[in-house]
């Protein structure tokens, strides 16, 4: 009982210096800034202060809420995920982790843009067609991204399960990712990397989570 106490207490420590460095930049910068307002600053460079502060600001708020958003990936992770049969909110935290961040990077990219009385308008227009266009080059890497999406929802195996591919090679689930799935060879310690969606459309086998 007193080694998980002083577990506990070691991880929250832990816990607390992943958002504490990144929340205290943020106050100190803060800080700075209504303290330069104290001087008495020629209006000419008062404009630009604020400008560089309020970027800078913006942007180690972001990064405050980022390592947030890690902190309780990671208590989950340590006292839910390990406590579920279920491995899918094992493998679809990292998804919706990188998810999030890049979603709050792009609010941040136009309030700063919004700031500076940028055409954010333009802007998301532009983004629109580059991504169609990105989209277009990439069919092949989303085919396999919505098929590793796919088999982590419609479960076909899991992780640790023995499969047999189509191709006749036979060996266990080691890692699912969104582009390509994991599996190590029985015959041999050779680790075939196959795309998901290649898995979609061939037959296999499972086994189970038997082992070797």
């Amino acid at each position: 009982k007193l080694l998980n106490e002083y577990k506990n207490k070691t991880y929250n420590k832990e816990s607390l210096k992943i958002i504490s460095k990144p929340f205290l930049v943020l106050l100190v910068l803060i800080g700075i800034y209504f303290g330069l307002k104290g001087f008495d600053i020629e209006q000419e460079y008062v404009g630009i202060i604020d400008s560089i502060f309020y970027v800078l600001i913006v942007i180690q708020s972001a990064y405050f809420i980022t390592r947030f958003v890690d902190l309780l990936t990671d208590w989950y992770n340590k006292n839910v995920a390990l406590k579920t049969e279920s491995t899918l909110d094992d493998e679809f935290l990292p998804l919706i982790n990188r998810v999030l961040k890049i979603f709050l990077y792009a609010i941040v990219l136009v309030v700063i843009l919004s700031h500076f009385d940028q055409n954010i308008s333009a802007l998301l227009t532009a983004f629109g067609v580059g991504s169609l266009a990105i989209a277009l080059a990439s069919q092949e890497i989303i085919a396999n991204m919505l098929a590793g999406f796919i088999i982590m929802v419609d479960r076909p195996f899991k992780i640790g399960d023995k499969i047999k591919l189509a191709s006749g090679e036979t060996g266990f689930v080691k890692q699912i990712g969104l582009r390509s799935t994991k599996i190590g060879m029985v015959e041999n310690d050779v680790l075939l990397i196959v795309s998901n969606s290649e898995l979609m459309r061939s037959r296999i086998q499972n086994f189970g989570s038997k082992r070797k």
